[in-house]
């Protein structure tokens, strides 16, 4: 009788389930929306993205600086918007106390705004979360409708058991995901890690290339091959902006009283227009002399500022690689300059020769660049020495002016 009784609901359950039919809608009847963005043009808002790298970068530095940046509404290192909101941490390496709330006090981050997911409930209590509890988080949503941003590092603590190499599990459990960040306006960022394999980078990511599938913009962190100090964050695919902008980093340090040394992003102002395929691959041992690249610069800069995508452009032609480019202007007095158009935070970046005693007192008079010193509460800061960056506001600091147009200038 039981087995009978099994059998019937088997049965009726797989009758509810058959299709009988398909839903189709006229493209007509749908109202053509603006993309909305975390960060234009690497994260979208309502979209689903991932972040991987080897361990040590600075991944879950990033991720906290994103934070710190959504949960105040500051604008980004590039100057474009930020939509001010809330962010929940999902976070299964970095405990709260010691790590996680340090890390965004030293990012500038307003912690009010920042939550830290610690289980989810269900008739037996609490339990650890899971991506198959995506109802548990959209309830949040409904009470936390400003949140802007979710980050669940890494992803790979939060399977709920699937599979992680097989490509239709993995789509199953990352669909309503997905589709939750669409529904909420909320930006997802995935955090994943790197394989050893060889071959294109969009294979290196850990488990199934489902996650990368799914994810409308992924990027990759590596370590830049001329200069082990500076972290690359580059395209691996985006769907919905420039598939070979990105950005670079480094990493620094405030004292912070009783907690001793924090870590910190710094950004370098200049963007990274190289893919993930060219910041993974080994180094070929052909490539074209710094001496070379220097010449190249000195006489393309020689009457002023130029495009740096003209200049990146002529280099190519010129058959001097991304990276001999970068060396050359490591060492040459260049200084990077970007001029905004309108008030979306577009525009584009331009390169110039500058003296090198200019350069020297531009460094010191901006408080983006300190390399050293005390703080206005008396506290040390320790910043790369090398950067080219600017430093996050952190507690007891003011906050950079503003500038309109064009941007104060650094020496890169």
């Amino acid at each position: 009788m039981t087995n009978n009784a099994s059998q019937v609901v088997k049965a009726i359950d797989e009758a509810r389930r058959a299709v009988v039919g398909a839903s189709i809608i006229p493209l007509a009847t749908v109202s053509p929306q603006p993309i909305e963005w975390l960060w234009r043009p690497h994260f979208a808002l309502g979209k689903l993205s991932v972040l991987a790298g080897h361990p040590g970068l600075g991944k879950s530095l990033v991720t906290m600086d994103m934070a710190a940046h959504v949960s105040t509404g500051r604008k980004w290192v590039d100057g474009s918007h930020c939509p001010k909101g809330s962010v929940v941490l999902v976070s299964g390496e970095d405990d709260p106390g010691d790590t996680l709330r340090p890390r965004l006090d030293a990012a500038g981050a307003d912690v009010n705004k920042v939550y830290y997911l610690k289980a989810v409930c269900d008739m037996e209590g609490e339990r650890g979360f899971t991506l198959a509890d995506v109802p548990a988080l959209t309830s949040m949503l409904g009470r936390l409708k400003d949140c802007r941003l979710i980050i669940i590092d890494p992803v790979s603590a939060y399977l709920a058991g699937t599979d992680s190499h097989n490509n239709a599990e993995v789509r199953a459990l990352l669909a309503p995901l997905a589709q939750m960040a669409g529904d909420h306006r909320v930006s997802v960022i995935c955090v994943s890690h790197l394989n050893k394999a060889q071959g294109e980078a969009i294979g290196r990511v850990t488990g199934s290339l489902a996650f990368v599938a799914a994810a409308r913009s992924a990027y990759v962190v590596s370590r830049c091959k001329d200069d082990p100090k500076r972290r690359l964050m580059t395209p691996l695919k985006n769907n919905l902006g420039a598939d070979l902008a990105g950005a670079s980093y480094r990493i620094g340090e405030t004292i912070m009283d009783g907690l001793g040394g924090v870590p910190f992003v710094t950004w370098d102002l200049d963007p990274v227009n190289i893919s993930a395929d060219e910041a993974l691959a080994p180094t070929t041992g052909h490539e074209s002399t710094v001496a070379d690249a220097i010449e190249f610069l000195r006489d393309i800069l020689r009457d002023g500022p130029v495009k740096v995508n003209e200049v990146k452009a002529e280099a190519n032609a010129a058959g001097l690689s991304p990276r001999t480019i970068e060396r050359a202007k490591a060492e040459l007095p260049v200084i990077a300059q970007r001029f905004t158009e309108g008030n979306n935070g577009r525009g584009y970046w331009t390169w110039k020769l500058g003296e090198a005693s200019k350069a020297a007192t531009s460094k010191a008079a901006n408080p983006a660049i300190q390399t050293g010193g005390l703080t206005e509460d008396g506290s040390t800061m320790r910043v790369p020495e090398d950067t080219g960056g600017v430093r996050p506001p952190t507690s007891g600091l003011a906050d950079l002016p503003e500038k309109q147009g064009a941007r104060e200038t650094f020496r890169l």
